[in-house]
Formats: structure tokens, sequence, C-alpha cells
């Protein structure tokens, strides 16, 4: 019995080692985050022959930003670069899978460019919020 159990424990540490080196793709992010309900896939469509991909771990980012600063700049975008499109000093290249799963941990959104085969980050990453005055207030007590 714990030969078997080993051996499957091995197969699963090899198959999500296999996962994490694999091709950054699509494909390989929703095999990879398949039990988060917060990750997102979204599409824009920019023309008829060209689409973005978006991910994003909704629960990470702030949503207002990523509306102003990501998909309405998209949307009406008609250059031949997303980085032209959006306005961002901290547009990170992204080219392989355990880069990108590291920047979507720490609060961005990631964007793929299936006309060009480009990924990039975009850090969009929640503001810490301050306490309220009864935390504040709290805090003080317990001290």
């Amino acid at each position: 019995m714990y030969m078997f159990w080993k051996k499957k424990q091995s197969e699963s540490k090899l198959v999500a080692q296999s996962i994490a080196e694999s091709e950054l793709s699509i494909e390989a992010l929703k095999k990879s985050l398949v039990q988060m309900d917060d990750a997102q896939f979204v599409e824009i469509d920019i023309s008829d022959i060209r689409k973005i991909h978006l991910v994003y771990i909704r629960t990470l980012i702030d949503q207002e930003k990523l509306n102003e600063s990501i998909v309405k700049p998209l949307t009406h975008c008609s250059k031949p670069s997303i980085q032209e499109c959006i306005m961002n000093s901290s547009i990170i290249p992204i080219s392989i899978f355990i880069e990108a799963k590291k920047q979507l941990f720490s609060g961005s959104v990631l964007l793929f460019d299936s006309s060009q085969n480009l990924w990039l980050a975009v850090p969009l990453k929640l503001p810490k919020q301050k306490p309220s005055c009864s935390e504040q207030k709290t805090a003080l007590v317990n001290k």
C-alpha cells in the first residue's frame, strides 16, 4: 500500500513539474488555474482578425484600473502594437510559464496577443487598504 501511495505521489509531482515547465499558453494557464474560482480568462476583439487575451486573478487586481488602463484603451486601439495602446510604464515582457504565474500571483494582468505571439504582464495590484478608525482604536487599546 505504501509503495502505491508513494508512486502516485511522485506521479503527481511529475505532472505538476511538467505543467510548470511547459510552454506558456492559454491552455497551460487554464490547466494550472482550474481550481481557482477567481481566475479570469477574457478575450477582447480588437479587430476582425485580432484578439487579445487577458488572464488575471480577480481578487488580486484593481478592477477599475483594469477597465481604465487596459480594457478601454485596447478596445479603441488601432495601433499595431498593444504596448502603444496601453499607457502603463511598467509593462513586463513574459516568455516562460513560471514567470507568468509569478506575475499573476503578484497582482498583474497577463495579456496575450496571438497575432504577434506576445505575452506581457501589467501590474495592477490592489492598493493596501488603511485600517478603519475602529480598527485603529482597537489596536491602540490592545497595546
